[in-house]
């Protein structure tokens, strides 16, 4: 708590004071500003038409969720599309500690141990 609150504080000493011109931050488009604004119309096309660029080789980017570390490996030779791409969830590998956790106990006890993993059934069904 302590730790949050330090970052809390930390974050609202480092805004600027003024007005905040949300529409600048967020790049939100609409239709109506592309009949009139040129520029963001071809904004829009280069970024869904080109899609996402990679860097040669291999990449693994993790971030920490509530349930555990969530990954994702991406593998490329080519810039313009990965090789492979595998996603590493945190229920996938709570499920494999089911069956040390198991044993020696009732049927009936296993349904709570399950809720207790917490898990999602579309990300271990891969």
């Amino acid at each position: 708590m302590r730790q949050s609150n330090y970052l809390l504080m930390q974050t609202l000493n480092l805004i600027k004071s003024g007005p905040i011109n949300v529409k600048n931050l967020i790049m939100n488009f609409n239709k109506k500003d592309f009949k009139y604004d040129m520029e963001k119309l071809i904004l829009h096309f280069k970024r869904f038409s080109k899609g996402f660029t990679f860097s040669k080789g291999s990449r693994y980017k993790s971030i920490e969720s509530p349930k555990g570390e969530f990954g994702v490996f991406i593998k490329s030779f080519n810039p313009s599309e990965p090789y492979r791409c595998k996603i590493r969830t945190p229920g996938f590998f709570h499920l494999q500690n089911l069956t040390q956790t198991s044993k020696n106990i009732l049927i009936s006890d296993l349904v709570t141990l399950i809720g207790t993993y917490d898990i999602v059934l579309g990300e271990i069904d891969r």
